[in-house]
């Protein structure tokens, strides 16, 4: 014979309690994630499922993110770390998650002829472009930039 069911589903979790980086990163079991720059300097609760995991400031869920399989992976979303990268535009050369700054190949095209037309501001031109995409709309910046109607130089 068996016993009845439980009345509310078990919670398959686990529970991490995490610093966010100044560079606004959280290391989950060996994998980078950005978060919210607002959470700099925080301890927030990770709780993994199979799949995904949530962020929580307190009792409040700030972010809920894919889980990466592995170790040494990373999942940076620009939106979380455009607005420190403005401010020092000459990193974006040596940041180590470049490549994961360019959210579709639309906008890394944009930033190939930004390095092809203007070498010594492509970097700045293209944070800009991203800081719109943070801003407005990724989809009308994306937009812009297939059917040419953005300029080579961008001014904020």
């Amino acid at each position: 014979m068996l016993r009845a069911l439980p009345d509310k589903p078990l919670d398959f979790h686990r529970e991490l309690k995490l610093r966010v980086s100044r560079f606004s990163l959280i290391n989950v079991l060996g994998n980078h994630y950005s978060v919210p720059s607002r959470l700099i300097g925080s301890t927030v609760t990770v709780r993994l499922r199979a799949e995904s995991f949530d962020v929580y400031l307190g009792t409040t869920n700030v972010l809920t993110l894919p889980r990466l399989r592995g170790r040494d992976r990373q999942c940076i979303n620009y939106r979380h770390v455009i607005w420190s990268l403005l401010r020092k535009p000459g990193a974006f050369a040596n940041y180590c998650y470049r490549d994961e700054l360019f959210p579709t190949t639309t906008f890394r095209r944009a930033y190939d002829a930004y390095k092809e037309h203007i070498p010594s501001k492509a970097d700045r031109e293209y944070l800009l472009l991203l800081h719109l995409a943070a801003s407005q709309s990724e989809h009308d910046v994306m937009t812009s930039i297939c059917v040419g109607k953005l300029p080579i130089q961008m001014s904020m």
